[in-house]
């Protein structure tokens, strides 16, 4: 049985939807991380206010939209 051949034009769609599916799982991700790290700390020092999970969980947030960023212009410059 003979293996379909992809054009340059397939492979470089295919490696795009890879990029763009993952977009999504950063963002979660990273903003969970910088929340429980934030959480964690708090319980940690036995803080009275949430401090430290306000202040990681932004910081989760703006990691997480810095990578998305990246990744869209990693697709838009390939296309």
């Amino acid at each position: 049985m003979a293996r379909k051949q992809f054009s340059d034009e397939d492979r470089r769609s295919l490696r795009n939807l890879g990029r763009a599916s993952t977009i999504g799982l950063t963002l979660v991700i990273s903003s969970a991380l910088g929340f429980g790290f934030g959480w964690w700390l708090d319980g940690k020092l036995h803080t009275q206010t949430p401090w430290f999970t306000l202040v990681f969980g932004l910081m989760g947030v703006a990691a997480g939209f810095l990578e998305m960023f990246k990744a869209v212009s990693d697709i838009n410059k390939d296309e």
